[in-house]
């Protein structure tokens, strides 16, 4: 019988599950930068030249596991958009930063 995901992650030690969870986010971000551009049905080459950069900086910058919050805010910036980062802590308490 085969095994839900949660219950595996469930037995794995906290430290490991803090580093999937960790490389998960990673991934989602990644995923979310030209996710994002293509919901709003902006292309590359369009969102370069609002951000006067080259198509291929775009897509390096989509590509990027790493990616600055100046950056960040660029990029939301050149799609008409604004970053919003917050701060959640367990019980709820959070704050916006920037």
């Amino acid at each position: 019988m085969a095994r839900k995901f949660k219950d595996l992650l469930a037995a794995m030690p906290q430290e490991r599950q803090e580093r999937i969870r960790e490389d998960a986010e990673r991934r989602l971000l990644m995923l979310s930068l030209s996710e994002v551009r293509k919901k709003r049905n902006i292309s590359q080459k369009t969102l370069a030249a609002n951000l006067n950069i080259t198509q291929p900086a775009v897509s390096k910058m989509e590509r990027e596991q790493n990616v600055g919050i100046e950056t960040l805010k660029k990029y939301a910036g050149g799609m008409g958009g604004e970053l919003i980062l917050t701060v959640s802590f367990p019980g709820g308490e959070s704050y916006r930063i920037g």
